[in-house]
């Protein structure tokens, strides 16, 4: 776990690293807590289901990505998802692992103009 001098000020990108990081150990968790076999599990009708929330995490995550790569913002014409459009949930959870290690590469690539 990263730390913060005493008072220093994180920018931005700074702070979304930060958080990031901090933050990705517990969706992996997440995704490998999930039963398999369970992905339709919804806590309430109108709630999403675990499988597409798993989803969303992915393809946030894909988003940003494509955000560092292009310089432009892929959410002016973001599309959803299905859970099943990224394969079974190991293949969630691979794509999950890999895609945090590119974007991390990426994010440490950029700087605060960027």
């Amino acid at each position: 776990m990263t730390t913060q001098p005493v008072g220093t000020e994180l920018g931005n990108r700074e702070f979304f690293i930060q958080r990031w990081q901090q933050e990705s150990p517990a969706f992996v968790r997440l995704f490998k807590a999930l039963p398999a076999n369970s992905l339709d599990y919804r806590p309430h009708p109108r709630s999403r289901s675990a499988g597409e929330l798993a989803a969303l995490l992915l393809a946030s995550q894909q988003g940003c990505i494509e955000l560092c790569k292009g310089r432009k913002s892929m959410y002016d014409d973001i599309r959803w998802e299905e859970p099943g459009e990224f394969g079974k949930l190991e293949d969630m959870i691979t794509a999950y692992e890999r895609d945090h290690d590119t974007l991390s590469q990426h994010l440490h690539e950029l700087d605060d103009d960027d």
